[in-house]
């Protein structure tokens, strides 16, 4: 039932919001959710999944009505290439439509919604002739989306090195000029914040702030029971991740080339489980690896971090925080992970360590076997402690309410 009595708002996301199962959508889900509870939300967002179609509903959970456009991902990216031509990001032509473009423009300009929040970067393009009639324009930003690129152009060879590298300098481009048309400019860990205020020449660097993910720590509960996914006598370590994400398959790739050999050498017990879906093929292969299995998609991954003796994060390119990590953490479970995965996780360098950090395949291969060497999974109660003081999403997400008063 909608609340009329509760002022309006836009919300506008590249992807929807719903399940809330992995990266982006765990965060984009719990700002809808919390908006919900304090507006009428009007919701637009893309689908890029036909098998997400079926969630549609159950965002009428949050919203008082919806816009849900489906795009085709591979059409979409050839069209973008357009962008080339006109010095755009080609982020920004790959999400262009028209029907997004009339329907925003009605809510502002003719039902008179003026507080919009926007989450990536590309859904500016939707306002960026409606500013003067908003009152609060919120950019969720989460990271900082243009230094993936750069990032992705020193890991690939030309011409990909040369795509991406110019990515990164139109998206910066852009990025710099939305966060000059906004309230606030939204990253979700202080370093992204200030990695964004020393790499793009924004003109208002004090409206650029963070607000941090949280953990559904509920969800996430070691006391919850779960049947064991595991076969009698294995020592799993497990990743957990969306696998058709390049970050994350450059992760697996290199962690099976550099570190399991080291670590299976040692105990045979030991399996490494590629926890994700969609895995391509290059995942799908790790396979043919002693001790390497790929599951595809779970319904769920918490019997895969309740039953594991150790969970990995060995990512070489990441931005902002890591959720595989704070829900492994919310676990009590043993993390070992290289600098770039626990970014942005602030305090786990001076208080009680809640994570191993290792980026040398040979001290990472060792503190594997530390913990590999017990015969049952540990209960590391610190992390779990960690996570509750420091990701309550309701904590976190209550400071969107004074960047949005009229």
């Amino acid at each position: 039932m909608v609340d009329n009595t509760k002022e309006d708002i836009l919300y506008i996301v590249h992807r929807i919001p719903y399940p809330p199962n992995k990266g982006d959508k765990i965060r984009s889900f719990n700002i809808l959710k919390y908006l919900s509870q304090h507006y009428r939300v009007h919701l637009a967002t893309f689908i890029d999944d036909p098998k997400d179609r079926q969630f549609v509903d159950s965002l009428d959970e949050y919203s008082c009505d919806k816009l849900v456009v489906s795009i085709d991902p591979l059409s979409r990216k050839l069209l973008s290439l357009a962008g080339l031509l006109t010095g755009e990001a080609l982020s920004n032509r790959f999400y262009r439509n028209r029907q997004m473009q009339s329907w925003v423009s009605d809510k502002v300009l003719n039902q008179g919604v003026t507080r919009v929040v926007l989450f990536s970067s590309p859904m500016a393009q939707f306002v960026s002739s409606l500013t003067d009639s908003i009152d609060a324009l919120v950019m969720d930003f989460v990271d900082v989306d243009s230094e993936k690129w750069f990032q992705y152009a020193e890991k690939h060879a030309f011409p990909m090195s040369y795509l991406y590298r110019r990515e990164g300098r139109a998206l910066r481009a852009f990025e710099a000029r939305v966060s000059d048309s906004c309230r606030a400019s939204v990253f979700v860990s202080n370093s992204e914040a200030e990695l964004f205020k020393q790499k793009a020449p924004v003109r208002y660097p004090d409206k650029v702030i963070a607000i941090s993910n949280g953990v559904d720590t509920d969800s996430f509960n070691p006391k919850n029971v779960y049947d064991s996914p595991f076969k009698g006598g294995e020592k799993a370590v497990v990743f957990t991740g969306a696998m058709d994400y390049w970050a994350n398959i450059d992760a697996v790739k290199w962690f099976c080339k550099e570190v399991w050999p080291r670590v299976r050498s040692r105990d045979s017990n030991a399996v490494f489980y590629i926890v994700g879906s969609k895995p391509v093929e290059d995942v799908l292969a790790l396979e043919k690896i002693d001790g390497v299995k790929v599951t595809g998609f779970v319904q769920e991954v918490q019997p895969y971090l309740a039953h594991c003796h150790v969970c990995v994060a060995p990512l070489r390119i990441a931005r902002g925080i890591q959720n595989k990590v704070l829900e492994a953490l919310s676990m009590s479970k043993v993390v070992v992970a290289t600098p770039e995965a626990l970014e942005g996780i602030v305090g786990y360098q001076t208080e009680s360590p809640v994570a191993t950090m290792c980026s040398d395949p040979d001290n990472y291969a060792q503190a594997l076997l530390h913990h590999l060497s017990n015969p049952e999974p540990e209960v590391y109660e610190p992390a779990r402690s960690y996570v509750e003081a420091h990701f309550s999403w309701e904590s976190h997400l209550s400071q969107l309410d004074s960047l949005l008063e009229s």
